[in-house]
């Protein structure tokens, strides 16, 4: 993802924000797995912090129509 973050035209840009809120997804999804590694109350604000995150990109992606 770091090489694409380089590139500035729309459609490049909007990909790369796509594929970040992928990525993003992905690690809630993982996080949700480890349940049993963390603790309750660490997962739950770090899911969080990666909702914010999602909600971000989605704007983004949005802006970039």
């Amino acid at each position: 993802m770091e090489e694409d973050y380089e590139r500035k035209s729309g459609k490049d840009i909007k990909n790369f924000f796509r594929m970040s809120k992928g990525s993003a997804g992905e690690a809630k999804g993982r996080y949700k797995r480890l349940k049993k590694v963390f603790p309750d109350k660490t997962i739950d604000k770090r899911v969080a912090v990666l909702n914010e995150i999602r909600a971000m990109l989605e704007s983004l992606i949005k802006k970039w129509v």
